[in-house]
């Protein structure tokens, strides 16, 4: 399905109430109103300043969700050309449906890709094992965009599942979700989201449980490793390979001394000794105030506590 832009915009401008003036006009309003208020997309200035020197050229997705959402977000005259209009619309939406769903989400606008990059690493996520309560250590690794891709690639790796995904720094948060497989290929998702800026961060992970693949919600600490590399040939070997390594190099739950440290902080803080580890890391928003993490971020041995094993992983494969 083939529309041009300039057909959206008469149209557009003859629904509108008041009516635009000419098209110019138009075009200077609708990319002033994009700026703050659109939602689904956005446009390039370049793109904007094309469309006044000629609109007669193919509209695709970005283009069509803008004036949309200006259409509703107006008054409009019940005439022909609004239902022309919607109609259209409605059309490119449905042929452009995948392309909505499958996206990833942008970064803010203001940030440039080198600033958003600067996030990539190689980070230890310290949690709660789901199945036996165990607390232990995993690996994520977020790769920078390649190219001029804004796509931006994650790894999840832990014994029993590899994960991967998308990154997206969203507001404050760095956000992750991606897709992993257990034996048989059974499917399984992770969702992770934590303060970007902390170098000690508190943060929320959820995916579906060990046994009996049901969801499951838990906090966990998250920190960014000095580690240097193309961490993204790691996300390109096999899954095999990469438990197999893991393992090798990474206990399965964090030593006796790893757990003595979290006991301490556990009881500076609350002024109580743990009942047993996973309160160090009960079920609760985790915020950048929370009194846990601020204790961590205040240790000078907390770093310490990161598994040596996890470094050696990363050597080994980059």
């Amino acid at each position: 399905m083939t529309v041009l832009v300039s057909e959206l915009l008469r149209n557009l401008q003859l629904a509108l109430f008041p009516r635009p003036r000419d098209i110019n006009s138009l075009i200077d309003a609708i990319q002033k109103w994009a700026v703050v208020s659109s939602r689904e997309a956005s446009l390039s200035a370049d793109t904007w300043t094309g469309y006044r020197h000629s609109a007669a050229v193919e509209a695709h997705l970005p283009t069509v969700l803008i004036l949309a959402e200006y259409f509703y977000s107006h008054p409009t005259s019940k005439n022909r050309s609004a239902s022309i209009f919607q109609n259209i619309c409605s059309d490119m939406l449905t042929v452009g449906r995948e392309g909505r769903y499958q996206r990833t989400a942008g970064q803010d606008p203001a940030l440039r890709n080198k600033e958003v990059d600067r996030r990539a690493g190689a980070y230890a996520i310290f949690r709660v094992e789901s199945e036996h309560g165990n607390p232990c250590q995993e690996l994520l690794l977020v790769h920078p965009a390649e190219g001029k891709s804004r796509v931006r690639f994650a790894t999840v790796v832990g014994r029993n599942l590899i994960v991967r995904g998308h990154w997206h720094l969203l507001g404050s948060s760095l956000h992750v979700s991606g897709l992993g497989f257990r034996h048989g290929h059974l499917p399984d998702f992770l969702t992770l989201s934590f303060l970007e800026a902390d170098q000690i961060a508190g943060g929320v992970l959820s995916g579906l449980g060990t046994s009996r693949q049901e969801p499951v919600t838990m906090s966990v600490v998250v920190t960014k490793l000095d580690l240097r590399g193309n961490f993204q040939k790691i996300g390109d070997l096999s899954d095999a390979m990469l438990l197999d390594k893991f393992r090798k190099f990474v206990p399965r739950m964090m030593t006796k001394r790893q757990r003595t440290f979290f006991d301490r902080v556990h009881q500076e803080v609350y002024g109580t000794a743990p009942v047993k580890p996973d309160v160090w890391l009960a079920q609760k928003l985790i915020t950048s105030s929370d009194a846990f993490i601020r204790a961590l971020r205040g240790s000078e041995n907390f770093l310490k506590m990161i598994d040596p094993g996890l470094r050696r992983f990363c050597e080994e494969l980059i």
